[in-house]
């Protein structure tokens, strides 16, 4: 389990400028010493999201969060703590050094994260600096799309030459066989050889919220199939669940409120280069769930851009797909609206930008845009005659099949009277009262998307994640947290997060802390399941009403025995450390950190 010294911990917080970093997700103004917006965490009109740039905290009255720099990112982006607090450490340039309580290597996502980082470096120092033909081939290929080395260092762009390069190359950097597979940029063949995964490819290295390299996307010069190659999901990397380049388009977005959505990486480099840089990309599959749920946290209207050939055209029909309970107002507390923009026939945004009048006609056309589901409909609708009787009835049908996912939502009666409209403007004698009777009885056809998880894919990540067992010492401390306000507000003040083993429950005891003190167990203890649903199978069979009338003291005996446990569990892995240490200074300083923490365990008794 990665662990980060309270020293670079507190670094970290201190270099880190509260009010700068919130300005990214939300629009703050400074009324007297305090920055005041609307909550980013729950729907409102009123600001009640209150930042101190004294105190680096932030507060929300409306809906109860709260916390430092570390708790707006675990909340906003989703991360553990040690995430947090690592994301910050970039952004302010500070080095900082995880360490595992038992000496055992890094997990495997910092091996996988740090395998990415050195393969994007090695095909950026291709890209950049080989002589070679195919090398030069793929700069050519770039500079005539108007990429030259700027862009390229921006973007970190680079060449896959392939022949198994990459892989001698991190085999050099110390990085294992088996961390290169798990990162998907090495594979073995028949005759279990490792190879690199791609070869003779302009690379796009992909990158995640917080702008780690987590995966690739490379595209093929000349004739060969697939044109775009896209790295598979790892434990770091769910092409469902990311989009290319929103680490860099995250701070535009928020300022416009709007997130445009292309089909390509070069669409998106193109966009930012001409100003467009609130645009991102999905990585080969359609919009997903997952993708409009990440977009919420920063936008309120996701505009679905599609390209004007054939192809593009295929996408837009497919994005009928899309169309679930997922998008409706009652599905989230940030609904966005979700439009679609087709471009002219055989046009790209990439080729847009290179004129200005492509660049006039693409900003044209972003006032332009359509609702995603009147534009479905009215695809739909287009492949009927509707002059015919007969053609009137099965494009009804058809249709109807397109709000039959979202029928129980408060918007499917108006997108009803919509369609009714759609067929009377073309002549159709089929009304409103019609078109309900149709879609109260159209059933919902399961679908399969690019975005749904395989058994297989299930199978993979429950390889990678193994179910795990909790210390109950800890869970009840945790669930005294939720029950006891009192004793809520002074192990907060108390404890350290390092006390508890699994970072799952480190996240839990930060949550609980950074919460108002007086809100109610049973509140609290929903708001943190919403946040993470794995938290409530944690606190199944705690008996809250016990921990209500806990007796005083409890919660210090408490704190006193997990702060036991993990000195204990530091003295064995600083035993471990000494003994198998040489150099006689650092041999040392080992014995005299062993010292102090044998006085801490006999202080703690």
């Amino acid at each position: 389990m990665a662990r980060i010294s309270e020293d670079d911990i507190a670094r970290v917080r201190e270099a880190t400028d509260v009010v700068a970093l919130i300005s990214e997700r939300v629009v703050l103004k400074r009324k007297g010493r305090l920055y005041w917006a609307c909550c980013p965490f729950h729907q409102e009109k009123t600001p009640s999201f209150k930042v101190d740039p004294a105190s680096g905290l932030w507060h929300c009255f409306g809906c109860g969060a709260g916390g430092d720099a570390f708790g707006f990112l675990m909340k906003s982006d989703n991360l553990n703590f040690t995430e947090a607090v690592t994301t910050l450490a970039d952004r302010a340039h500070i080095e900082i050094e995880a360490f595992d309580e038992g000496g055992a290597n890094k997990g495997i996502r910092e091996r996988t994260y740090a395998v990415c980082k050195e393969t994007a470096a090695f095909y950026h120092a291709v890209l950049t600096r080989s002589p070679t033909k195919e090398v030069t081939n793929g700069r050519d290929y770039l500079a005539q799309r108007g990429y030259g080395s700027e862009v390229a260092s921006e973007w970190l762009l680079g060449y896959a030459p392939g022949r198994g390069m990459l892989v001698a190359h991190l085999r050099e950097r110390g990085h294992s066989d088996e961390d290169m597979i798990q990162a998907n940029v090495a594979l073995k063949n028949d005759a279990g050889v490792l190879r690199d995964r791609f070869y003779e490819r302009v690379m796009f290295p992909i990158r995640d919220l917080q702008g780690r390299v987590c995966a690739f996307g490379g595209r093929i010069l000349g004739e060969g199939h697939p044109k775009y190659l896209n790295t598979n999901d790892t434990p770091i990397f769910h092409k469902s669940n990311t989009l290319y380049g929103l680490d860099v388009a995250k701070n535009n977005i928020v300022k416009t409120k709007i997130a445009l959505v292309v089909e390509g990486y070069t669409d998106v480099i193109a966009l930012h280069k001409a100003g467009h840089t609130n645009a991102v990309a999905t990585l080969g599959t359609a919009l997903t769930g997952g993708h409009v749920k990440l977009l919420s946290r920063f936008a309120q209207q996701v505009i679905y851009v599609f390209d004007g050939d054939a192809a593009g055209l295929r996408a837009a029909d497919r994005a009928v797909e899309f169309i679930d309970e997922t998008i409706t107002p009652e599905a989230t507390k940030n609904p966005v609206m979700l439009d679609v923009m087709v471009l002219p026939t055989n046009s790209d945004p990439a080729d847009m930008m290179e004129t200005d009048e492509g660049r006039e006609r693409f900003d044209e056309l972003l006032n332009q845009t359509t609702p995603l589901i009147t534009f479905s409909l009215q695809r739909r609708l287009s492949d009927y005659d509707l002059s015919r009787p007969e053609q009137q009835v099965r494009a009804l049908e058809d249709a109807v099949s397109i709000l039959a996912p979202i029928k129980t939502s408060s918007i499917a009666a108006s997108y009803a009277r919509d369609l009714a409209d759609m067929f009377a403007t073309a002549g159709s004698s089929i009304d409103s009262t019609q078109v309900m009777n149709a879609l109260s009885r159209a059933r919902v056809i399961p679908r399969r998307g690019d975005y749904e998880i395989s058994a297989e894919e299930k199978n993979h990540q429950h390889a990678v994640e193994p179910e795990v067992s909790y210390d109950p010492r800890e869970i009840e401390t945790l669930g005294l947290m939720i029950a006891n306000p009192k004793i809520r507000r002074d192990l907060a003040e108390t404890m350290s997060p390092d006390v508890f083993t699994a970072e799952l429950l480190q996240d839990v005891f930060l949550m609980i802390s950074q919460c108002d003190p007086k809100t109610d167990s049973s509140v609290l203890l929903s708001e943190l399941i919403g946040i993470d649903s794995r938290i409530a199978p944690l606190f199944s069979s705690y008996d809250f009403e016990a921990g209500a009338l806990a007796k005083e003291g409890i919660g210090d005996e408490f704190a006193r025995s997990l702060a036991q446990n993990l000195y204990e569990r530091q003295l064995r892995s600083m035993k471990a450390q000494m003994r198998a240490e040489s150099d006689k200074k650092a041999k040392q300083f080992l014995v005299e950190q062993i010292v102090d923490l044998q006085n801490k365990i006999i202080e703690n008794k």
